[in-house]
């Protein structure tokens, strides 16, 4: 599925569709952006967001990845910017079972345009590997928790 359109609402992905969400605006309201669940199945992903503004997000995160029925792979963030957000609002969440593992490419967010900051300190203890690209220097992350250690 290629969305070229502004979103008025939240997108939920489940059940492993391909989805690539280009050079659109999604107002989120009062949900995450996106939300991408795995309800079971052995791999769950294949999104990319590329040039993508997002609206609205009061202590709300613009990605959340839901992997309590199985792993969410596949996820690249290219030039997202979380505009006017409030609060606690993160550019990822996850939430999944510890031995889960997400690795999300993250690549030129716009100056200021992270929000609070690119990973929620609320992830449950699943693992997201992190690779930064652009506004600023070039780090990766891996895993979360260590994140917040090398700030």
């Amino acid at each position: 599925m290629l969305l070229r359109a502004s979103i008025n609402g939240p997108l939920s992905i489940t059940k492993g569709q391909i989805v690539t969400n280009t050079h659109s605006y999604i107002y989120s309201g009062s949900d995450p952006s996106i939300t991408m669940t795995n309800n079971g199945i052995g791999s769950d992903g294949n999104l990319e967001v590329d040039d993508v503004l997002s609206e609205s997000l009061n202590n709300l995160d613009f990605l959340v990845i839901n992997g309590f029925g199985g792993q969410v792979t596949d996820i690249t963030l290219r030039r997202v910017q979380l505009a006017d957000a409030v609060g606690n609002s993160y550019l990822i969440k996850q939430a999944g079972k510890p031995n889960f593992h997400t690795t999300v490419p993250v690549e030129e967010v716009p100056l200021g345009g992270m929000g609070a900051g690119l990973v929620d300190p609320a992830n449950t203890a699943a693992r997201v590997d992190i690779s930064c690209i652009g506004n600023g220097p070039g780090r990766k992350f891996r895993p979360v928790r260590d994140l917040a250690e090398s700030l």
